[in-house]
């Protein structure tokens, strides 16, 4: 077996051959620990690789679920505790019935499996709740069933070098600098690449490395798509290198059925991070949100940038259109900027974003809105 180790902690180059009992040796800080680490990590992560892609489509796919049950979900039921237990009961019901569809020789659509189901039990306030789950539920486990293993995969072994390293994989001397591994077995050769980024925030509504694999997985449903805007700059992103070394294509495609399954990407994140509430106005109506971009769609340089969550804020109709045409903006604490060319702002319930949804890309966004679309 022979590793390749480039730009990974404090190796800058090493190949090193593993036959049989081989011994690392070396002053100390010359990145013994690195290889070590970076041995480990690959062997724990590929160990029972298709266990763990399946057990990843499967959590993905339950958090698909309970993301749209929340709110829609019978709100008469007790306290939140009681409707807490009665999603779990219920997305763990619908888990097995999807789970049960997918080994199953089923004729129907995955969508009509899952009306038929639901229409067995109570779940729902009113038919339109329902018919909106079964929709963007379908849909969005179809998406999800569509990145390919090997993205999969790469999710998978990603997160261990991440956990081994405790999020410092790049290289000490440079943070810009991409990160490689190459490992060579039997003369088969599988090669692991590590972009840097930032430690995420556990909280983070969805990793940067996760939507843009989602996002690359949804440009493969047809082999010819026609792209607009590659003459375009895509905004200054940390992740930009990762990101065209997965999806080098510029441009936005033209495809009105790609269009719309990335629109149902970015509005299902939004809709997750802001909780289903318009951040401006705090009004808690699901049907009158809007997936608004910061950098418009038509505007967008490249596919990430139209699906990526940070490019949106989650609005309602008024202040969506307000946003949209450039009466108002926001600084980067998240201060409301009002246009000197609307009339009686006082009439709109305007206010300031609470900073939280500030984020360092989120930023990058809302700074090409206040130079290209706000009415200054």
């Amino acid at each position: 077996m022979q590793l390749k180790i480039s730009n990974v902690g404090k190796i800058e180059n090493a190949t090193i051959d593993v036959n049989g009992i081989t011994v690392i040796a070396g002053e100390n800080n010359a990145g013994k620990s690195t290889i070590g680490k970076t041995m480990f990590a690959i062997f724990n992560s590929m160990n029972n690789m298709d266990e763990k892609i399946a057990q990843e489509r499967k959590n993905r796919i339950r958090n698909i679920i309970n993301g749209l049950l929340k709110g829609k979900i019978m709100q008469n039921i007790g306290t939140i505790s009681d409707r807490r237990r009665r999603i779990n009961i219920i997305s763990t019901k619908l888990l097995d019935a999807i789970m049960e569809y997918l080994d199953s020789e089923e004729v129907d659509t995955l969508e009509a499996y899952l009306r038929k189901q639901i229409s067995e039990t109570t779940i729902f306030d009113n038919h339109e709740d329902e018919e909106e789950f079964v929709t963007e539920c379908a849909a969005k486990v179809e998406a999800l069933l569509a990145i390919s293993d090997k993205r999969v995969m790469t999710e998978v072994v990603t997160r261990w070098f991440g956990r081994v390293f405790e999020g410092q994989i790049s290289p000490l001397w440079e943070e810009e600098i991409e990160s490689e591994i190459e490992i060579v077995i039997k003369d088969k050769k599988i090669l692991y690449y590590i972009e840097q980024m930032e430690k995420e925030d556990p909280e983070k509504i969805v990793s940067d490395t996760l939507s843009i694999l989602y996002t690359d997985s949804i440009i493969h449903k047809s082999k010819y798509i026609p792209y607009k805007n590659e003459d375009r700059t895509i905004v200054p992103l940390k992740n930009r290198n990762f990101l065209y070394n997965v999806m080098p294509k510029k441009g936005i495609p033209t495809n009105r059925d790609i269009s719309k399954d990335l629109q149902v990407y970015f509005k299902d994140t939004l809709m997750h991070e802001f909780d289903r509430t318009c951040p401006i106005c705090g009004i808690h109506m699901p049907h009158m949100l809007i997936a608004s971009h910061i950098k418009p769609f038509r505007d967008c340089a490249h596919i990430f940038e139209a699906a990526d969550h940070n490019n949106g804020l989650l609005l309602c109709r008024n202040h969506d259109f307000l946003f949209d045409q450039g009466y108002i903006s926001y600084q980067d604490d998240g201060t409301l900027i009002i246009s000197k060319h609307l009339k009686h702002p006082e009439h709109y319930n305007l206010k300031d974003l609470n900073p939280k949804y500030m984020s360092e890309n989120r930023k990058l966004y809302m700074d090409y809105h206040r130079k290209h679309i706000f009415q200054d």
